[in-house]
Parts: C-alpha cells; sequence; structure tokens
C-alpha cells in the first residue's frame, strides 16, 4: 500500500474520533482500568464467515487502540470501518465505529459511538483472555458489540440489534492472524 492511502487512513481515523467524541452517549459505564486495557484484543485477526473473508486489526496506544475491519469476497472488497475504542478522562471507555462502502460512498455519514458497558480479562494456560461489550441504545443494529477472545487465539465478534423491526444477532470467529495479502 502506497504511504499517502496509510495516511489518509490514519487521518480519517483521526477524524472518527474528533467528530464521535461530540456525540458520545451520556449514560456510560465507568470502569476502573489501566492503558493496558485490551492486550488480549491487539494484533491481526481473520476468518472466513457467511460474509465472505474478513480480518479485523487492533493496533493498541497508551490510552486507545486503533482498528481496522474488512470483508473480502470474490477478490474485491464488500465492506470496511475504522474504529477507535479510548479512554476518556473520566475512565470511561468508547468504541468509535465508522463504516464505509468498498466505494466510499457513505464516508461523508457521521461515526458511531458505542460506550463500554463492561469488560474483563484473565490470565489462561492457553494464553490471555477476555470480553469487552460495547453498547448504544439509540442505534439500530447493531446496538450492542462483544469481542470474546477465547483460549487458542479465537476471536468472537457478536454483533445485536434490531433491523427492520426484528431482533437479529450475527457471530463471526477468527483466529489469530499476520498481516499479509488479503484474499
Amino acid at each position: 500500500m502506497k504511504k499517502t492511502s496509510w495516511a489518509v487512513i490514519i487521518l480519517m481515523v483521526l477524524a472518527c474520533a474528533v467528530l464521535a467524541f461530540a456525540q458520545a452517549p451520556k449514560k456510560q459505564a465507568k470502569l476502573e482500568t489501566n492503558a493496558e486495557f485490551l492486550p488480549w484484543l491487539s494484533g491481526a485477526w481473520s476468518g472466513d464467515t457467511s460474509w465472505g473473508h474478513m480480518q479485523e486489526w487492533w493496533m493498541p496506544a497508551a490510552d486507545s487502540m486503533v482498528g481496522m475491519n474488512r470483508v473480502r469476497r470474490g477478490g474485491k472488497t464488500l465492506t470496511r470501518e475504522f474504529m477507535l475504542i479510548e479512554q476518556t478522562d473520566r475512565k470511561i471507555y468508547n468504541m468509535i465505529v465508522k463504516p464505509t462502502s468498498a466505494q466510499m460512498k457513505n464516508f461523508a455519514s457521521p461515526p458511531t459511538t458505542f460506550s463500554c458497558l463492561e469488560a474483563s480479562s484473565q490470565a489462561t494456560a492457553d494464553g490471555r483472555t477476555g470480553t469487552v461489550v460495547f453498547v448504544n441504545s439509540e442505534h439500530d443494529f447493531p446496538n450492542k458489540i462483544t469481542y470474546t477472545v477465547e483460549p487458542a487465539d479465537r476471536l468472537l465478534i457478536k454483533l445485536e440489534g434490531v433491523e427492520k423491526g426484528k431482533q437479529r444477532s450475527v457471530e463471526f470467529l477468527l483466529t489469530k492472524s499476520t498481516l499479509g495479502k488479503p484474499k
């Protein structure tokens, strides 16, 4: 990827953070955690899903994590989204999600902010596991996003919410991977 492409991606993620700060939901769970909030989530994840081949990357920083997700099928990118998990000054964590179409047609739409409802982490014989749940009751689908890292480096992403008046739930199982050429 060209250097200018990475610069554009970084600028988009930063813009999402600025826009979402002004839209943060009023009710948020206060979590007493430290800068090592989600060490078990960091890294590259991938897997074949019902939507196509999904890849997700999480890069940690002192008080935030930057994430990217894309789904590819038939050699084409179908969806991509940029995510930011950040800690506010009150030790409250938000996840800001900026989905886009493959053609970037809807990039002008505002990002969606989800508040951290709960988070847990533990060390096991197979490594570190954990769960984090983000919610936004005003959003339709998803209004709840759950990340669970299971033993053997498996990441379960669960999206829940209401779509077209019906409750819906979708799960994706990814495994730890390396950055590489997309499928």
